[in-house]
């Protein structure tokens, strides 16, 4: 599922038909920002939409529930701007998760939702690099994560005198939730 900014305080469901770079450049504008309203619209489509809802994470000593929300620094600094985030807006220490490791180095708290900015966002322009766009990530529990250290590692070798041939493959990856 995916949705843009529409607006001041509102969003917009994005299909598969209009969610190429220029198509979504070309439905927003200048006013099109990062809010706080945004960010309780992706949770309640998270929770309720679709034919798979997604599970939130479960972080502190009270296994209190939550999304964690990855922007790009250019909409962190959006939502900083916004008077609902400067009135509202807990720190994670005041929701008394602060040590915990997923939490850590978070920009706050919204909605049950951890903030983070990440330079890992997927950012685009499509007129001459004057506005950026970013494809912000809204992930839970069923969040998956595979990384590589080493790719396939491919070697055959003759034994026997060239009557049997041996072929080795390996590689290093890991897969997580």
């Amino acid at each position: 599922r995916c949705m843009r900014a529409d607006g001041a305080n509102g969003s917009a469901a994005v299909t598969a038909a209009n969610s190429d770079d220029t198509a979504l450049a070309g439905a927003m504008d200048s006013g099109d920002t990062m809010n706080v309203q945004l960010i309780e619209d992706a949770v309640i489509q998270a929770r309720t939409g679709g034919t798979y809802k997604m599970r939130p994470i479960r972080v502190g000593k009270n296994m209190e529930e939550y999304f964690i929300l990855f922007l790009d620094f250019r909409a962190c600094r959006d939502l900083r701007r916004t008077a609902e985030w400067q009135n509202h807006a807990l720190s994670i220490v005041q929701a008394g998760i602060g040590d915990d490791m997923i939490a850590s180095g978070a920009l706050g708290i919204w909605d049950n939702v951890i903030i983070k900015r990440s330079e890992r966002i997927d950012r685009f322009t499509v007129d001459s690099g004057t506005n950026y766009y970013a494809r912000n990530l809204l992930v839970g529990a069923d969040a998956v994560v595979m990384g590589w250290a080493q790719t396939i590692d491919y070697n055959e070798e003759m034994f026997d005198y060239g009557r049997e041939m041996g072929c080795a493959a390996d590689e290093i990856r890991g897969l997580t939730k």
